[in-house]
């Protein structure tokens, strides 16, 4: 296991906004594992159940929408 950290930095204020720890490779891995499975069942989700799924989560976003902009913005420098 690692400790390495990895910091998120705001380009406009050189500002930390956030520090993350690096993965292991296990880690990494099991991750690309998992997103292999979850693909193999998006394949077979029929097309009525993704445009469903896609409006759920377009929904959220925008519910939050100010708040991912912040975010967006901050980490753009902006």
């Amino acid at each position: 296991m690692t400790s390495e950290i990895i910091h998120s930095i705001n380009p406009a204020t050189e500002e930390v906004t956030g520090s993350f720890t690096l993965h292991s490779r296990e880690q990494i891995e099991e991750a690309l594992e998992r997103a292999s499975l979850a693909f193999d069942r998006w394949r077979k989700t029929s097309f009525p159940e993704r445009a469903l799924l896609m409006q759920n989560a377009a929904r959220c976003l925008r519910t939050h929408e100010d708040r991912y902009a912040r975010i967006i913005t901050t980490e753009m420098g902006k």
